[in-house]
């Protein structure tokens, strides 16, 4: 998995290839606060505002039959592509954010990279999820009538994304180390530490949980 970034702040081009552990190191302000909070935008963006468009034959069939089954090894295959659609989508919002119409951030996989998550999924929106471990496939049952037509493009989406692309695209936070008030953008952070240097602050570090197949794998962004 590679993450490539231009014209991001201070940055003209960084790369950054993905390990079990990924640190990043440097002398002051050459962006490496703002690798880590570019990186964590993207996943945040991917989990929690990216839509994995759904076709509208799928949401009829769905709510005339009252079910409807996807075979996720399309999604697999088609992987590196949604991926690098949502890094479009993201690009853009990062060029109004930061003013800057050649900024771009872009997140490469392969489609070997993808691990089918068999653990339940229960985020279900008004839909009953059932997925078939051993035939890669998940099906989809109304629970409640009078479901949005939206509502359900965005169950389905959010399963897939949940079942299918976990294993690339985990759910980021944000933990804390201390570094001296000195260091530009230190108020960014807020909350003042409560240690004796009272010019100290929370800088950022990303971890990434993947949870696959009951395991579990950390990435870690550090400044």
């Amino acid at each position: 998995m590679k993450i490539t970034m231009e014209n991001i702040g201070v940055m003209r081009y960084a790369e950054l290839v993905m390990g079990d552990l990924t640190i990043i190191c440097g002398d002051n302000n050459t962006g490496k606060t703002l690798t880590t909070h570019t990186t964590h935008g993207f996943f945040h963006f991917w989990n929690t505002q990216y839509q994995i468009p759904i076709e509208d034959g799928i949401v009829e069939e769905l709510k005339n039959a009252g079910s409807y089954t996807i075979q996720l090894e399309g999604y697999v295959k088609q992987a590196p592509q949604v991926i690098s659609n949502a890094c479009l989508e993201y690009s853009e919002n990062l060029r109004v954010q930061l003013n800057n119409e050649n900024a771009s951030f872009n997140f490469t996989v392969s489609s070997e990279e993808i691990k089918i998550n068999d653990s339940e999924y229960e985020d279900t929106m008004g839909l009953a999820v059932t997925q078939s471990a051993c035939e890669n496939e998940v099906s989809f049952s109304i629970v409640f009538d009078d479901i949005p037509d939206n509502n359900i493009k965005v169950a389905i989406s959010n399963a897939i994304k949940s079942i299918v692309f976990s294993s690339v695209c985990p759910v980021a936070f944000i933990v804390c180390r201390k570094f001296n008030l000195e260091r530009e953008g230190g108020i960014f952070y807020g909350q003042k530490s409560t240690s004796r240097n009272n010019n100290a602050y929370d800088a950022v570090v990303i971890i990434l949980h993947l949870y696959i197949y009951d395991s579990c794998t950390t990435y870690s962004f550090g400044i």
